[in-house]
């Protein structure tokens, strides 16, 4: 029932009348210009209470209303941010960000049915942009409905090849369905376009590794570039360090598993890789002492969760 109502509110846009007035010294556009510098200052929770007073004052305003969304969309806050997108949306019907930013509020709090059921409402007036079908795509992809996902990723690169995090979640729908050629080629595009991003040469290393043995080598030169690109991450090291584990490596993968039990100490993953490198280079002493380490944070129960899409070692 608290699905279809919200359905309901969204397909409407109805967030009912808008408060009453409220007296105030400042016009709508001082309000807008103070909070686009504290925006920029990166001063975000000034700049949503000044956004929330502004929008008491001129409740009929999308412009506030859509900006105090965007504020609140960079701040996680993605059920607040939905309602002000929607009452923005409301004021403006026909306006391509406010809606569009329900769509993508609702992803990040998500409610990925509920999204594509909003943005189906929608469709007519704004399938002719590349983002539609990026958000639709993403919402798919948040269902696990990954061959739709596809499609509607494949639609986005066609109409703006410049969309470079399409072309990245295009890649990675594309490795799920075991199209590693072609999401190999996709990510390998995305570094020459974007050399500087170390989340698509750490793409390209995991469909690389997924290929074989063969393709290692060319895995490990990715997962470096990534490194270099952000020092110190521990997903990266854990990924290049058990890369380097499977080449027989075990010396050079050996600082990168001391950072990441240094930093993160249950983590029974970089530990049992720690062990592993210890027992191969010979220190017999350090190996039983990883081991004696697994067995305290099993025995404990104060081991780290098993790893999750925001975990380090994911």
């Amino acid at each position: 029932m608290r699905r279809l109502i919200l359905i309901a509110s969204l397909c409407l846009l109805g967030w009912g009348a808008p408060s009453s007035f409220s007296a105030t010294s400042k016009s709508e556009t001082q309000f807008l210009t103070e909070a686009a510098g504290l925006v920029k200052r990166n001063r975000l929770s000034a700049a949503e209470t000044l956004l929330r007073e502004g929008c008491a004052a001129f409740p009929v305003s999308a412009r506030l209303h859509g900006e105090l969304g965007k504020v609140l969309l960079q701040r996680d806050q993605f059920q607040e941010a939905v309602e002000e997108y929607g009452q923005a949306a409301q004021l403006e019907p026909d306006s391509w960000p406010y809606n569009m930013g329900v769509a993508e509020a609702l992803i990040g709090w998500g409610h990925y049915s509920v999204a594509l059921d909003f943005l189906q409402a929608v469709e007519l007036k704004f399938r002719k942009y590349a983002e539609f079908h990026y958000y639709r795509g993403l919402a798919f992809y948040g269902q696990k409905q990954i061959r739709e996902a596809l499609g509607e990723l494949e639609i986005t690169v066609r109409m703006n090849p410049k969309l470079d995090q399409a072309q990245f979640l295009l890649a990675g729908c594309r490795a799920s369905m075991g199209d590693l050629a072609g999401a190999t080629a996709s990510f390998r595009s995305l570094t020459q376009q974007f050399p500087t991003r170390p989340t698509y040469w750490m793409g390209l290393c995991q469909t690389l590794q997924s290929r074989g043995e063969e393709h290692y080598p060319e895995a490990l030169q990715a997962c470096r570039r990534s490194l270099r690109l952000k020092p110190g991450d521990l997903g990266f090291e854990f990924k290049t360090a058990t890369l380097l584990m499977k080449l027989g490596k075990y010396a050079e993968a050996r600082p990168l598993l001391e950072h990441i039990v240094k930093v993160k100490p249950k983590e029974p993953p970089a530990h049992v890789a720690l062990a592993t490198v210890y027992s191969r280079l010979g220190e017999k002493e350090l190996a039983r002492r990883e081991a004696e380490l697994i067995r305290a944070l099993e025995t404990s129960g104060a081991a780290t969760p098993p790893a999750t899409a925001s975990s380090p070692l994911q």
